[in-house]
């Protein structure tokens, strides 16, 4: 039996295919990078040159997400962003072992209390 799923109305599938890419995202390797689909290798050739070519700091910045900025109608509590950080972490490192079990990778996710809301954010770098 086919399992069917169906917005409820007034859900965005816009929005919902949107989420998917925040939640199980795209990775493409690039040269020497793995990086989110979609990055710019204008800003990725600035961060080289910023970083004089370290590549863990470059996949750091350019695979970063700050989690206060997923769509939110309301602004979201620490507790909420907090949440939201760990399980992103553990999906993109379930979806990095997916799509590259032959790299190893960092994902990384400040995970303390009393920051900055637009501080929380997660990132991913291959591990040497």
């Amino acid at each position: 039996m086919a399992l069917a799923l169906r917005l409820k109305p007034g859900l965005n599938a816009s929005l919902a295919t949107g989420y998917s890419l925040i939640f199980w995202p795209r990775f493409v390797r690039f040269e020497r990078y793995v990086l989110r689909d979609g990055f710019s290798v204008e800003s990725l050739r600035g961060f080289e040159d910023m970083t004089k070519g370290n590549r863990v700091a470059v996949e750091a910045v350019i695979n970063h997400v700050h989690i206060a900025g997923i769509h939110c109608n309301v602004e979201p509590s620490e507790a909420q962003l907090r949440y939201l950080g760990r399980t992103l972490k553990d999906i993109w490192e379930a979806k990095l072992q997916h799509d590259f079990p032959d790299l190893r990778f960092q994902v990384e996710f400040n995970d303390e209390p009393n920051v900055d809301l637009d501080d929380y954010e997660v990132t991913c770098w291959q591990r040497d």
